[in-house]
């Protein structure tokens, strides 16, 4: 007979909520059930396989009707493929349309724009690095994805020096 003992391990790390468990907690508690293309569209993008981010997202269409959160994630993916392409003008004129579609919306695609709007402003015009900057910060309204308020904090206070 095969017995088997259940194991309790107690230890003192790894009870700190950071971040990420944040974000996790955050994306759990959507009022939507997030699509499975997009999620992996995204991990695509974010690990830097442009090919595969290409072959899936160009297959998706979201139009007008499609719930705006759909729209704000498809959009903000396709203005981040955009900008590391070299298509910096097209990418803009993607954040914007993120920015004014999502600001009053309680997800984070339209700070995360007006952020990437604001770094890719640094080098070329500080001003409007600047502007978006604070824009990112003053849409930012959770405590999730706290990377979009550190790095705007980080790089206003850089703009400063």
């Amino acid at each position: 007979m095969i017995s088997l003992k259940r194991t309790v391990i107690s230890c003192d790390e790894g009870e700190d909520v950071n971040e990420r468990d944040r974000e996790s907690i955050y994306d759990c508690s959507l009022d939507y059930i997030p699509d499975p293309n997009l999620v992996q569209c995204k991990l695509w993008l974010d690990g830097g396989y442009l090919d595969k981010f290409a072959d899936l997202f160009y297959t998706m269409e979201y139009k007008d009707s499609s719930p705006i959160y759909y729209q704000l994630e498809y959009t903000l993916l396709k203005a981040r493929y955009e900008e590391i392409k070299g298509n910096r003008e097209y990418a803009e004129i993607e954040y914007k349309i993120i920015i004014t579609s999502g600001d009053d919306e309680d997800y984070y695609f339209a700070s995360e724009a007006a952020l990437r709007l604001g770094l890719m402003h640094l080098e070329d015009d500080r001003d409007k690095a600047r502007k978006y900057l604070e824009l990112a910060r003053d849409i930012y309204d959770s405590d999730y994805y706290e990377y979009i308020d550190e790095i705007a904090k980080r790089e206003l206070n850089r703009l400063d020096q």
